[in-house]
């Protein structure tokens, strides 16, 4: 498995994670990075692979949904001892019903209460769902490529406002990004390892593209905004993977890598080591600057790296590194009963 990898694209997962790290840390709103989002799931959906659903069941039972459920309840028993020390709370009793918070409808602004970023891989569980039903039910891709950009236009104009389970329709309008790298992101790959002229063909087409579409997906309140911004972002991730394909070449940036490798874990854990910066800032009236979110996002990866070597090395299948439920055993067990 590991040997099928392609460094860059885990360098690009690296970048992707540490956008959302940023995201969490107290900045500036203004000085956010709309991408990240469309770069983490376009990039999950280059390597994804339709398999029989027992199958992917079983697979993405331990690679997702046990490492989603620790993350969830690490969480939990944090939020715990955050409310009797955190000025924010003072007066506040914890509700330990909050855990019960995670099969309760959201609409499309809003993560779960406890531990917020694990909407992310809810959106993968939701994602890779619809896009195995659309594969197995139409015949082309060009089909399966115009049924999810027009699902993702009816869960951004329609679903946001309404509540579902499972942040499903939260992750909707994310399903053409999805299928896009699933179609189509091999071939660009190829694309990119080819010639010289073939990547600079590719780099001036996004760049035409994104110049072509900023305006109008940058504005705000334009009627056209959802779909110009589709095109923007995935113009510039094609931009990026040319780019991180000599970044990759450049050894003090080898933590972008380690970063991509691990990303599941940075978004289980780190949430937890930034709010701890939150209550710290509380306590003592820190303003929200540039320079806290950079110090704060520093400290949180920094911290983030022993924690997983420690998660790799002594609970792998906590962290969905290693299968933790065996289901070809669980069935033969309960066949002989």
């Amino acid at each position: 498995m590991a040997n099928n990898r392609i460094d860059y694209i885990d360098w690009l997962k690296g970048l992707s994670i540490i956008c959302v790290v940023w995201f969490h840390s107290p900045h500036p709103e203004w000085l956010n990075f709309s991408f990240r989002m469309p770069l983490f799931f376009l990039l999950s959906g280059i390597f994804f692979k339709i398999v029989p659903f027992h199958t992917y069941a079983a697979r993405k039972t331990n690679q997702l949904l046990v490492p989603f459920f620790v993350f969830y309840v690490i969480y939990y028993f944090y939020m715990m001892l955050e409310y009797r020390i955190s000025p924010t709370h003072e007066g506040v009793d914890f509700d330990p019903y909050i855990f019960f918070d995670l099969f309760a409808p959201h609409d499309g602004k809003t993560g779960f209460f406890v531990n917020t970023p694990l909407w992310f891989i809810a959106a993968l569980i939701n994602l890779q769902i619809m896009l195995h039903v659309l594969v197995r039910s139409l015949p082309r891709r060009w089909m399966v490529m115009a049924a999810a950009v027009s699902l993702s236009l009816a869960g951004y104009y329609w679903m946001l406002p309404h509540e579902s389970y499972f942040m499903f329709g939260r992750s909707l309008q994310y399903l053409g990004y999805y299928t896009f790298g699933h179609l189509y992101g091999k071939s660009l790959l190829q694309v990119v390892e080819k010639s010289g002229r073939h990547r600079s063909m590719l780099t001036a087409a996004s760049v035409a593209v994104m110049a072509a579409t900023f305006i109008i997906a940058t504005g705000k309140d334009h009627p056209w905004q959802f779909p110009a911004s589709y095109l923007f972002n995935i113009a510039l991730v094609m931009s990026l993977i040319v780019l991180f394909r000599y970044v990759s070449r450049v050894r003090v940036l080898r933590f972008f890598h380690f970063y991509g490798r691990n990303s599941y874990v940075v978004l289980g854990m780190h949430y937890m080591v930034v709010q701890m910066f939150y209550v710290a800032f509380a306590m003592t009236d820190t303003p929200f600057t540039f320079i806290s979110g950079i110090c704060v996002m520093t400290v949180t990866l920094l911290l983030m790296a022993p924690m997983i070597r420690l998660g790799n090395r002594y609970c792998p299948k906590l962290i969905g590194r290693e299968e933790a439920i065996n289901f070809s055993t669980l069935r033969r067990r309960l066949s002989l009963r």
